[in-house]
């Protein structure tokens, strides 16, 4: 059985259809944010924390940095990191 739908009803259900396939631009930022902190924690705490020693403890006595100094220049790309994040976000 086949139901015949006036043309403007039969617009506005297109329209929304429409309207509904398409996320905004913010919620695609934000979900690829979500994947990719997730796809960077994830390879973190399988590759590099079981390997921490060789990767990250031997280079960093070898170069005669302390893990103080390591957060801190960690801690300060991160910063630089979310205001150049905010400052895009806001931008759209």
């Amino acid at each position: 059985v086949v139901v015949a739908v006036p043309a403007p009803q039969q617009q506005q259900h297109q329209q929304r259809r429409k309207r509904r396939q398409h996320i905004s631009v913010r919620a695609n930022c934000a979900v690829q944010g979500i994947v990719a902190t997730l796809a960077l924690l994830l390879w973190q705490v399988a590759y590099t924390l079981p390997r921490r020693s060789e990767l990250v403890l031997a280079p960093m006595a070898e170069a005669g940095t302390t893990p103080l100094r390591a957060l801190a220049i960690l801690g300060s790309i991160s910063l630089a990191n979310v205001f150049h994040s905010v400052t895009f976000f806001v931008t759209l």
